[in-house]
């Protein structure tokens, strides 16, 4: 069995590259290709307020590794037995419950619990120790060459990298390095109901547990659960200053539609970002506006 590992937050074009070694080695062999992964972040457990808003939920990065083409994806419970796992031990795991006789590994990837130095401080093991313990359990293990991306041999990607680049605003860049349009998702709930008194209606979204680019206006294209067609949208991430409003909320106005969609599951896909999020003096001065914002959303989509 051919494998690979790591966390894949936001399954980026890198971390495709990764899982597209394992199951173009898995087919020139003839053997079969496994992912494993895990349902949270390790920073999640050893120090909670550090941990970053991820990419993806556990189920969205399911479903983006198995699109990918391997026949089979494990997410593990990152609990604190599995971080008391030595490298060994977890390679353990992988021969002897899933027949996994070759590793691949990106060039930055780490797994097991890390060991002491001679002078007692943590450190991270080097590829040279992987391949020796790789060898010990029965493991060949492989490292792979660094991915750059096509247009800046410079920078890698890296899911640090992309969120970095929805909390500046810069979407595009952000969409390029996913490699899809960034994506939240949630149920429609009770709202002020401002969009619907200024002739806008909004669905006011309960957002899944993942990062919320940075405030401002966004095109985008909106699927209702249970519906195959993606519906032009404009989206406003922010806090309502026109009307002194002070916690994030994510409202989707969906252009010409009509419909009740109270208590429905939306998916948003953020395909533009048009403006910043500004206060306006009145409500007729943030009509003007969100009308602009309707005009260049559809010349967008």
């Amino acid at each position: 069995m051919i494998a690979t590992i790591g966390f894949f937050d936001g399954m980026h074009e890198g971390h495709r590259y990764v899982i597209s070694q394992v199951t173009q080695l898995a087919e020139k062999r003839g053997d079969g290709s496994i992912v494993f992964t895990f349902d949270r972040h390790p920073a999640s457990l050893f120090c909670p307020e550090k941990a970053p808003k991820l990419l993806l939920t556990p189920e969205e990065k399911m479903d983006k590794i198995a699109a990918c083409g391997v026949e089979d994806v494990v997410m593990f419970e990152f609990d604190e037995e599995l971080a008391s796992l030595t490298t060994s031990e977890f390679l353990q795991i992988l021969k002897e419950d899933y027949a996994v006789d070759t590793l691949l590994l990106g060039y930055d990837n780490h797994f097991g619990k890390k060991e002491k130095d001679s002078d007692g401080n943590f450190i991270n093991p080097t590829f040279d120790d992987y391949v020796k313990k790789g060898k010990e359990e029965g493991v060949r293990i492989k490292r792979l060459e660094e991915f750059h991306h096509e247009d800046n041999e410079c920078e890698t990607t890296s899911s640090s990298l992309i969120r970095s680049l929805l909390l500046d605003g810069n979407l595009k860049e952000a969409n390029l390095r996913l490699g899809y349009n960034y994506e939240l998702s949630g149920k429609v709930v009770s709202g002020y109901q401002i969009g619907r008194k200024i002739g806008f209606p909004t669905a006011n979204l309960q957002v899944q547990d993942k990062l919320i680019p940075k405030h401002g206006v966004y095109a985008a294209k909106a699927k209702i659960a249970g519906g195959e067609e993606k519906l032009k949208a404009i989206v406003n991430i922010g806090s309502r200053p026109t009307f002194n409003g002070s916690e994030t909320t994510v409202e989707v106005h969906i252009i010409d539609f009509k419909s009740d969609i109270y208590d429905a599951e939306i998916t948003i896909e953020l395909i533009a970002r048009l403006r910043d999020e500004h206060k306006f003096d009145s409500a007729e001065e943030l009509i003007n506006q969100i009308n602009k914002d309707k005009a260049a959303a559809l010349e967008v989509l």
